[in-house]
């Protein structure tokens, strides 16, 4: 029989290499895939499913000599099978909400049916591509079926494990300083999904090699190339060199984080103090604003109230008068806030530091103030502002331009949400509020 064949400890260190490479290749994967490049809108499916079809089509060719077409074709079946699992349960759930509503049961509906959809699609593919020819494509299919299954529960639970598992990763694979509950899911997600399905799917190719041994003292036949001991050279190359991806993708989010950490401290050490401050005069919105019609556009109601004092964590406030008021296109009637308009609001300080420290740490505009590109200074009409002017991207209305700069006591910020940017606004409130940025 097959399994009383003796076998050396060469060939059972090849084994145990394989197994390692297997497993080692599934968390590689879920490293680059979670904090790999962001990617946006379908860009993303693509990356994901590319990664995971990369990870195992290296252990197939490296470890049982398989085809490099071969390996093509199950990198874009992973590509597919990932596309498929998130976009099939989106639709399902729309004609067919079977799992009712509410936020959590859309949720865990859309982990099961899309871990049960994509397991089942990239273990048939893997099955398929490298089966024996005398296997039966219905047999196969079977065996894709027991994976999806098995595919779903790893989705439940790698998802369920988000606020253990995935908080403890996410401590070593930060995106942001300040992540969501989504991101420790995603994060458990990644790593128990890939790191798992690669090592069942290895399981289940292997089995079927098994039932293939005693074939081969029959003569050579024309199935998938039987398992070979990993020399261990090439084993080390793919180790070291997932390695290095995985440093070359983990580095940079290190970097960033460390960056932005000494940002948030070099902000919290420059909060002006709060003891002795004058207070604010509140005077009429007329006396503070311009209502008038400004090259095209005419002005709405405006508005003003006093803001309290703040002491929240990571966050101080001194008391201030806001003064807000919006500019709509003349023979514009969509409405207060639709179409094209162009908002212009100014913050009275007590006194001219806070004035300063909240043109250089704006609340609720420039989220990356550390960025030389999204907090940019330039020169307009001889004065510096601060701008997210050159990060607009290719369609300028889908990002709101703004300029802000401090005078005095007070801060002045200018928002465009429109197509083009109308300079007429930023030149009248710099000749009243001249900036004090130099």
């Amino acid at each position: 029989m097959a399994e009383n064949i003796p076998r050396s400890d060469l060939a059972i260190k090849g084994e145990l290499r394989r197994w390692t490479l297997l497993g080692w290749l599934g968390i590689v994967s879920a490293v680059m895939c979670f904090a790999g490049p962001p990617a946006n809108g379908i860009s993303v499916l693509f990356y994901v499913g590319g990664v995971f079809g990369v990870a195992l089509s290296t252990f197939f060719v490296v470890c049982k000599g398989q085809e490099i077409r071969k390996a093509v074709f199950l990198t874009a079946a992973s590509i597919v099978a990932y596309y498929c699992a998130v976009t099939l349960p989106l639709f399902l759930s729309r004609v067919l909400p079977i799992w009712g509503s509410g936020t959590d049961k859309v949720q865990m509906s859309l982990i099961v049916e899309g871990g049960a959809i994509g397991g089942f699609i990239l273990a048939a593919a893997t099955l398929i591509l490298f089966r024996d020819p005398k296997s039966s494509v219905p047999t196969l299919l079977l065996k894709a079926c027991s994976l999806s299954v098995m595919s779903a529960v790893l989705g439940v639970l790698g998802w369920s494990l988000g606020p253990s598992l995935g908080k403890a990763i996410y401590s070593v694979l930060p995106k942001s300083e300040y992540p969501s509950e989504d991101d420790f899911h995603f994060c458990s997600l990644y790593f128990v999904w890939q790191g798992s399905m690669a090592v069942l799917i290895g399981l289940f190719v292997w089995l079927g090699e098994k039932t293939m041994i005693p074939q081969a003292a029959e003569g050579p036949t024309h199935g998938p190339i039987r398992p070979r001991s990993v020399p261990r050279k090439a084993f080390l190359s793919v180790v070291v060199v997932s390695l290095l991806l995985v440093v070359l993708t983990v580095a940079p989010l290190r970097y960033r984080l460390a960056v932005r950490e000494r940002a948030v401290a070099r902000k919290l050490s420059s909060t002006p103090g709060l003891e002795g401050l004058p207070n604010v005069q509140e005077v009429s919105a007329d006396q503070v604003l311009l209502l008038k019609d400004i090259s095209g556009f005419r002005p709405g109601k405006p508005i003003s109230h006093w803001e309290q004092l703040s002491h929240e964590e990571g966050f101080t406030r001194p008391p201030s008068v806001y003064y807000g008021v919006s500019y709509k296109r003349i023979g514009d009637d969509s409405g207060v806030y639709g179409g094209n308009y162009v908002s212009v609001s100014i913050q009275r300080y007590p006194n001219s530091d806070w004035a300063r420290y909240f043109a250089d740490y704006p609340n609720n505009i420039a989220a990356h103030f550390d960025d030389p590109k999204h907090h940019a200074v330039v020169t307009k009409f001889e004065n510096k502002v601060r701008t997210d002017l050159l990060e607009r991207g290719p369609i300028p209305s889908a990002v709101p331009l703004y300029y802000i700069w401090p005078s005095g006591n007070d801060l002045i910020t200018i928002t465009y949400n429109t197509a083009t940017e109308n300079e007429e606004f930023l030149h009248e409130y710099l000749e009243k509020y001249p900036s004090s940025i130099r």
